[in-house]
């Protein structure tokens, strides 16, 4: 099949080649394994701290109109740490119900934010990465809607994985 002479090229201007580049080693952070379990023995909360942490790396790599605000991750811990309080505290009164309610509604928002967070943290590392629908370094929406930090993660592993034996 012939490629269309009139397309524009698909070259990533010179900062951004060197933003991206740089950009998959620092949001490293380790095994998914280690994301899920920890999220596990925490009931949740380690996520917040885990996204704030990718906000900090990926923000030093954006413009300052494309920064992704912290308030999204410190609002994904408070969210947790409610719904846990709740959670605790279901266990220790007798008529809980609402309690149960409350804290449902906060693990519902701390998943919502997460969601929010993997979808920005997605578009702006897509944008980064030049990467275009159905490419090896693209980060697929579904995949992010239904796993946001765990695929987020598991994506620049494998990303990283690839381009260390690309290279070898």
């Amino acid at each position: 099949m012939e490629e269309n002479p009139y397309t524009p090229p698909k070259a990533l201007l010179a900062f951004e080649k060197e933003e991206a580049e740089n950009l998959l080693p620092i949001l490293k952070y380790g095994s998914t394994w280690k994301l899920v379990l920890l999220s596990i023995v925490t009931l949740g909360v380690y996520l917040g701290f885990y996204i704030v942490r990718q906000n900090k790396n990926l923000n030093e790599k954006l413009r300052s109109e494309k920064k992704i605000s912290n308030i999204l991750g410190y609002s994904v811990i408070l969210m947790s740490v409610l719904s846990l309080f709740g959670l605790f505290t279901f266990f220790f009164e007798e008529k809980a119900e609402m309690i149960e309610l409350v804290s449902d509604l906060f693990d519902s928002l701390a998943g919502l934010l997460m969601i929010v967070w993997g979808f920005k943290a997605r578009n702006r590392v897509n944008q980064l990465l030049g990467a275009e629908k159905g490419e090896e370094h693209w980060f697929h929406g579904g995949w992010t809607f239904f796993l946001s930090p765990f695929y987020f993660n598991y994506k620049v592993n494998c990303l990283l994985n690839s381009r260390e034996s690309g290279e070898s």
